[in-house]
This record gives structure tokens, C-alpha cells and sequence, in this order.
């Protein structure tokens, strides 16, 4: 959890001062901006109460079980990128200005490294459609037999 907070520090650092560094340029109101802030916020709620749990719950001095880690890792993440979605589309919406497109660029670059480490943190790999296709039609046929053997054997003969 300590590590977790550390993590969820460094993200809200970031996000802060993006969004700081933004404000004073910021002149069309969006409902993006609130949202930012809020997710700061709550992002900031979620770091203090992993510190206290980690510093104050003795049941939590062993280590984290991987279904444990990958929940409290995959929230930090989601958190942040939605935040940093969220300014970047605020930062959208504002005429053109140099501060806010060198504050884009970088928040955009930030956002990209954070899917990157999401997908990598997911571990997955895409199965080629010949067989994802091959699943569903095989699923399919295997649906409209069934359905034709219980309709023939519940139909009853025409007279």
C-alpha cells in the first residue's frame, strides 16, 4: 500500500502541477475542469487512506496477494489516466495558446507512457480474429442445432 501511495503521489504531482500550470490561461469554462478537480481530489482522498491503512492496520504488514496488487495498481492507473483525459480534453476546448499546447503536449506524452504501462501491467496479448471469429460461428452452429433438435422434438405432427 506504501508503494501504491508513493505511486499515487508522484501521479497527483504531476497532475497538479499540469493543471496548475493551465489555469491561469484557462478563459471557456468546461465541465472538464470541475472534473479534474475533483478527481484530484478524490485521487489525493485515496493516497492519504492507503498511507494511514498501511502505517495503522498490523493485518496489513504481510505482503499483498496478487488479486490485491493488481486491484490497487489498476485503480491508481485508471485514476490518473482518466484525470489526465479529462485535462487534456479541458485543455482542448481552450482558444490557442502556447502555454496550453506545450501543457497538452506533455500531458499527452505522460498519458501515453501510462497506457503503455497499463497494457504491459495487463500482461495480454490479442489472438489472432481467424480464430476469435472461428469461437463465435462455432458458437452459433452449436446454438442452431440445439435449438433445431428441441423444436423438432417438441414439434408435433401437421394433420
Amino acid at each position: 500500500m506504501l508503494d501504491i501511495a508513493k505511486l499515487e503521489g508522484e501521479q497527483i504531482a504531476f497532475l497538479s502541477k499540469q493543471y496548475q500550470s493551465a489555469q491561469a490561461f484557462l478563459t471557456v469554462p468546461t465541465r472538464f475542469q470541475r472534473s479534474v478537480e475533483d478527481f484530484l481530489i478524490g485521487m489525493e482522498e485515496s493516497r492519504s487512506h492507503h498511507v494511514k491503512l498501511a502505517e495503522s492496520d498490523a493485518a496489513l504488514s504481510r505482503f499483498a496477494t496478487v488479486a490485491e496488487m493488481f486491484d490497487l495498481r489498476l485503480r491508481t492507473l485508471w485514476s490518473s489516466l482518466c484525470c489526465c483525459s479529462m485535462l487534456i480534453r479541458m485543455l482542448d476546448a481552450q482558444p490557442e495558446n502556447i502555454t496550453l499546447s506545450e501543457i497538452r503536449a506533455d500531458s499527452e506524452k505522460w498519458l501515453d507512457q501510462g497506457l503503455q504501462e497499463l497494457l504491459s501491467f495487463f500482461n495480454w496479448s490479442m489472438r489472432p480474429l481467424r480464430e476469435l471469429c472461428g469461437v463465435q460461428l462455432g458458437s452459433a452452429l452449436m446454438i442452431m442445432e440445439y435449438l433445431r433438435q428441441t423444436h423438432e422434438s417438441t414439434a408435433t405432427p401437421l394433420k
